[in-house]
């Protein structure tokens, strides 16, 4: 299954909008990977599955992309799956919950 992605208008301020999605994740235990792509991560494969979610707002728009990735060991992973669907129901409704929660800032 593809990852989640969206665009959604916004007529807000976009440093506000990045500064409300950072402080979130950031309290969610999110670390931001990768600062070019405004990646950020949570877990690692132990206990839970890595939840990632990239996002930028820019032009009046907020794009945002989840997903988590399906470890067969810490740092193994073997697929990608987005929020949607059965297999894996547990996680996936933990990183939706999230995303609606991030969507709403816009």
């Amino acid at each position: 299954m593809a990852r989640y992605k969206s665009k959604i208008a916004t007529d807000r301020d976009e440093e506000r909008i990045d500064r409300r999605i950072a402080k979130y994740l950031t309290a969610e235990g999110f670390r931001l990977v990768d600062e070019d792509e405004n990646t950020w991560q949570k877990g690692n494969g132990w206990l839970l599955w890595p939840q990632y979610v990239q996002y930028e707002v820019r032009s009046g728009k907020l794009y945002l992309e989840a997903r988590l990735k399906f470890p067969i060991l810490p740092g193994v992973y073997v697929g990608e799956f987005g929020i949607d669907g059965v297999f894996g129901i547990i996680p996936k409704r933990q990183l939706k919950v999230r995303v609606e929660a991030i969507e709403a800032f816009a």
